[in-house]
C-alpha cells in the first residue's frame, strides 16, 4: 500500500475512533489517530516496508531543507 494523503483507509481510521468517544483513552487514541492522518501527508508516496520504491536518490532536488520527488 502506498501512503496517499486524506485517504479513505485515513478517514475510516478517524470515523472508527470518533466511535469511541465514550472510551476513558479517547483523547489519548485522538492524539494518535491526528499523528497517523498527519503522516498521510508527511510521508506521501512511501511504502509501509524496505523497498527501493522509497529509495531517495539523484532524482530528488534539494529546495531550501525540503526536499522533492520529480516524478
Amino acid at each position: 500500500m502506498v501512503c496517499v494523503p486524506d485517504s479513505q483507509p485515513a478517514n475510516q481510521m478517524f470515523l472508527d475512533a470518533l466511535d469511541m468517544k465514550n472510551k476513558p483513552y479517547w483523547p489519548h487514541l485522538m492524539g494518535i489517530v491526528a499523528h497517523v492522518y498527519a503522516d498521510t501527508f508527511s510521508h506521501f508516496g512511501f511504502v509501509g516496508f524496505a523497498d527501493a520504491w522509497n529509495r531517495v536518490n539523484e532524482q530528488h532536488i534539494r529546495n531550501d531543507k525540503f526536499l522533492w520527488r520529480l516524478n
